[in-house]
Protein backbone atom coordinates (compact mmCIF):
# COMPACT_ATOMS: atom_id res chain seq x y z
CA UNK A 1 0.00 0.00 0.00
CA UNK A 2 1.12 3.64 -0.66
CA UNK A 3 1.75 6.54 1.35
CA UNK A 4 -1.28 8.45 -0.36
CA UNK A 5 -3.38 5.06 -0.05
CA UNK A 6 -3.00 4.38 3.73
CA UNK A 7 -3.01 8.64 4.19
CA UNK A 8 -6.61 8.65 2.47
CA UNK A 9 -7.95 5.64 4.69
CA UNK A 10 -6.55 7.16 8.06
CA UNK A 11 -7.88 10.78 6.96
CA UNK A 12 -10.92 8.89 6.21
CA UNK A 13 -11.45 10.31 2.43
CA UNK A 14 -11.35 6.19 2.13
CA UNK A 15 -12.97 2.97 4.08
CA UNK A 16 -10.86 0.45 5.09
CA UNK A 17 -12.39 -2.69 3.76
CA UNK A 18 -13.06 -5.60 5.88
CA UNK A 19 -10.02 -7.55 4.02
CA UNK A 20 -7.55 -4.80 4.07
CA UNK A 21 -8.35 -4.92 8.23
CA UNK A 22 -8.25 -8.57 8.19
CA UNK A 23 -4.82 -8.24 6.40
CA UNK A 24 -3.21 -5.84 8.33
CA UNK A 25 -4.19 -7.80 11.42
CA UNK A 26 -2.66 -10.76 10.18
CA UNK A 27 0.50 -9.00 9.38
CA UNK A 28 1.19 -7.32 12.77
CA UNK A 29 -0.40 -10.23 15.00
CA UNK A 30 -2.87 -7.93 16.09
CA UNK A 31 -6.48 -9.19 17.25
CA UNK A 32 -9.21 -8.78 14.74
CA UNK A 33 -11.59 -9.50 17.11
CA UNK A 34 -10.32 -7.38 19.39
CA UNK A 35 -9.76 -4.14 16.31
CA UNK A 36 -12.82 -4.52 15.31
CA UNK A 37 -15.04 -4.79 18.66
CA UNK A 38 -12.50 -3.82 21.42
CA UNK A 39 -13.22 -7.50 23.24
CA UNK A 40 -9.92 -8.94 24.27
CA UNK A 41 -10.04 -12.61 23.81
CA UNK A 42 -8.59 -14.25 26.92
CA UNK A 43 -5.83 -17.19 26.56
CA UNK A 44 -6.47 -20.51 26.82
CA UNK A 45 -5.56 -21.71 30.49
CA UNK A 46 -4.75 -25.34 31.18
CA UNK A 47 -4.49 -24.96 34.88
CA UNK A 48 -8.70 -24.29 34.57
CA UNK A 49 -11.42 -25.98 35.86
CA UNK A 50 -12.11 -27.41 32.13
CA UNK A 51 -8.08 -27.83 31.31
CA UNK A 52 -8.46 -24.42 28.96
CA UNK A 53 -11.66 -25.07 26.94
CA UNK A 54 -13.28 -21.83 27.42
CA UNK A 55 -10.35 -19.70 27.69
CA UNK A 56 -10.55 -19.04 23.94
CA UNK A 57 -13.89 -17.30 24.05
CA UNK A 58 -13.99 -13.61 24.22
CA UNK A 59 -14.16 -11.68 27.53
CA UNK A 60 -17.01 -9.10 27.76
CA UNK A 61 -14.66 -6.39 29.13
CA UNK A 62 -14.34 -3.49 26.46
CA UNK A 63 -11.49 -1.42 25.82
CA UNK A 64 -12.01 2.25 24.43
CA UNK A 65 -7.95 2.91 23.69
CA UNK A 66 -8.70 2.87 19.89
CA UNK A 67 -10.74 5.80 19.77
CA UNK A 68 -9.14 8.58 17.02
CA UNK A 69 -9.09 12.06 18.61
CA UNK A 70 -9.74 14.97 16.05
CA UNK A 71 -6.67 17.61 15.97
Amino acid sequence: MTQGALSRRMTGHVEFTLDLIDQICEATGISFTYITTGIKETPASPDGPDGGLSGSAPSRARTYDLRIKSP
